[in-house]
């Protein structure tokens, strides 16, 4: 569980943390003949809270596509977090 907010994508460690929640995905990315399916199945584990106010002002572009595209719950949002977990 990843809790994102502006400044999450400028922070050293925080950048550390979802290399580390996101490398089985690098790793079949990156590697020849992994399907979409597995990628997907990578990324099943990892879930992204948005703050209060959404997802204006974050980069999408430091998420992997995959992720960029799913409506993820906001921290005001506790059962819809729960509710992924």
């Amino acid at each position: 569980m990843v809790f994102v907010d502006a400044t999450y994508f400028s922070r050293w460690y925080c950048l550390l943390e979802l290399r580390a929640a996101l490398a089985a995905f690098a790793h079949l990315a990156g590697s020849a003949g992994s399907t979409p399916d597995q990628r997907m199945h990578a990324l099943a584990p990892v879930v992204i809270v948005l703050p209060e106010a959404g997802a204006s002002g974050l980069d999408p572009w430091n998420l992997p596509p995959e992720l960029q595209r799913v409506d993820w719950p906001t921290a005001s949002d506790p059962v819809a977090v729960a509710t992924l977990v």
